[in-house]
């Protein structure tokens, strides 16, 4: 019992780096301006892909 971890963690954890990972992508986006909103949306999910692999 004690070595497993509670789900409520997990899933608070989860929750957690989503809201973050939503959140400065939509400041990225808001930061950007209209025309180039699509250009630095590939940007930077290029950029995440390559930090994470």
């Amino acid at each position: 019992m004690p070595q497993m971890a509670p789900m409520w963690w997990i899933l608070l954890y989860m929750l957690f780096t989503l809201s973050l990972i939503v959140f400065s992508v939509l400041n990225y986006s808001f930061l950007m301006p209209e025309s180039n909103y699509l250009m630095s949306k590939t940007n930077l999910s290029k950029t995440l892909l390559n930090w994470k692999w």
